[in-house]
């Protein structure tokens, strides 16, 4: 059984003329398939995406399979604790496990999950995600580790999403003094983030009205201080929110073509900007794009740092 589909696939093509017999080949330009599709052909590699877990020096890391030759993998490891310079390494596939994803039939099990798969490891960022439970702002599967319906046609991230987003900027949330949660959805990564900033304000802005209103209705039952940290706004999120600027930290819940010149104008000196950057089809859904998760630092000079980390899926930009 052929495991592998060729780049090129070789059609001939018989035209008959009376009195003579002509073969002409004709080359189609198939495109080769993705790491995602050759992953999906190897029966003992059923996962969705190229994410994996490594185990490096005694220690597992969530990775991403870039590149696939024989038996062996390219990989790059997601390196949260260190700089944004993600390291890459040359892996038997052997050596590899999938991250899978599952709906789970509590908190505890989708935290040991997210654990497990080496995503979430940040004690406080753990504990955030137990005192601001996902249930209040998303009652259908709460506990699934995908996305869910919130109504308008748009969904709210996959957990291991917003925790991975987390972790990103986990060294900028003691001390920052202002958050920005663009398509902020049903509230709660902003409410996340508010949990997670003792001295920030955090401003989620949405394109549909309805979220808006839904998000306030979320929150009701968080602690007064909690809801006085946080601003759910209707507007166009590629353009910001220059009222509450500048930022420490901005995170985009949707798939953006290019990298928002408005969002990097309003990031603080020292501030960093973490934004899905693509226009590729999703194999998922018809209305989803995929890209890759960049982070934007801006330095105290003002200069700007870009970082390409790994592969996602997010809904579209509404504009």
């Amino acid at each position: 059984m052929l495991k592998y589909i060729p780049f090129f696939v070789l059609y001939l093509v018989f035209i008959l003329i009376p009195g003579n017999t002509q073969v002409i080949l004709q080359m189609d330009e198939t495109p080769p398939p993705s790491v995602e599709q050759q992953l999906e052909m190897r029966s003992e590699f059923p996962r969705v995406s190229g994410w994996c877990q490594v185990s490096l020096d005694g220690k597992t890391y969530c990775g991403e399979v870039l590149k696939l030759e024989k038996d062996e993998a390219l990989v790059r490891i997601f390196d949260t604790d260190a700089s944004f310079e993600w390291p890459e390494y040359r892996l038997s596939i052997s050596e590899l496990k999938p991250t899978t994803c599952g709906k789970h039939a509590s908190l505890r099990d989708l935290i040991d999950a997210l654990k497990t798969n080496a995503i979430l490891k940040t004690e406080r960022i753990e504990e955030a995600f137990r005192t601001v439970k996902r249930e209040l702002f998303c009652p259908e599967n709460p506990y699934w580790d995908g996305p869910c319906d919130i109504g308008s046609g748009m969904i709210i991230s996959s957990p291991h999403i917003h925790i991975l987003m987390l972790e990103l900027c986990s060294d900028w949330l003691e001390n920052a003094t202002a958050i920005l949660d663009v398509g902020s959805g049903s509230g709660h990564l902003t409410a996340l983030f508010a949990q997670l900033a003792p001295n920030a304000s955090v401003t989620g802005i949405e394109w549909f009205q309805q979220l808006v209103d839904q998000s306030q209705d979320n929150i009701d039952s968080l602690s007064e201080d909690l809801k006085n940290k946080m601003t759910f706004l209707r507007g166009n999120g590629l353009d910001g929110c220059t009222k509450n600027a500048p930022y420490n930290i901005i995170n985009v819940g949707f798939m953006c073509k290019e990298i928002p010149q408005a969002l990097v104008e309003q990031l603080a000196p020292g501030g960093i900007l973490i934004v899905p950057v693509g226009d590729r089809p999703s194999r998922y859904n018809s209305t989803w794009r995929t890209g890759d998760i960049c982070v934007i630092k801006k330095l105290n000079d003002g200069s700007i740092e870009k970082h390409t980390l790994a592969t996602c899926t997010f809904v579209i930009a509404q504009e």
